[in-house]
């Protein structure tokens, strides 16, 4: 761009600008090179949220199948303590709510209407283990 510039204010004497100053060529060579550049830009940045909404998703999924074995583990702790007479472990309303099956079917409903609503998986699944503590935590403050 500098070399444009000497050659266009008749700094090299041997060749006759082609461009007169307010450089009209050069700035509509540069405004075509922004266009391009925003253009691929713009097309990076799509790849990589598709990328992200990938990540989000897996992620969504082993959170559901850590959920599914930690419910199963302290089904099966309950057990034993009921097998061992442990009285308190089987009584206790936390545990007793900690071995319910968590319902997918309503976990998807609440991805699909954040979805409705332009948020985010990422976003979503936040909300939802945000309400799920709020939940836990009234609970264990009424007990």
């Amino acid at each position: 761009m500098t070399f444009w510039i000497i050659i266009n204010t008749g700094g090299v004497k041997r060749i006759v600008p082609f461009d007169p100053y307010p450089f009209s060529f050069l700035s509509l060579i540069v405004a075509i090179e922004f266009i391009f550049l925003t253009t691929f830009v713009l097309l990076n940045q799509k790849y990589q949220i598709r990328r992200e909404e990938q990540w989000s998703h897996l992620h969504l999924q082993l959170s559901m199948l850590t959920e599914q074995e930690v419910t199963r583990n302290v089904q099966m702790l309950r057990a034993i303590s009921q097998k061992l007479g442990i009285e308190s472990a089987i009584t206790d309303d936390e545990i007793t709510e900690m071995t319910k099956p968590t319902s997918v079917s309503a976990f998807v409903g609440e991805i699909e209407k954040s979805r409705d609503s332009g948020l985010s998986v990422n976003e979503t699944v936040v909300g939802i283990e945000k309400d799920l503590a709020e939940k836990r935590r009234l609970k264990n403050g009424k007990s």
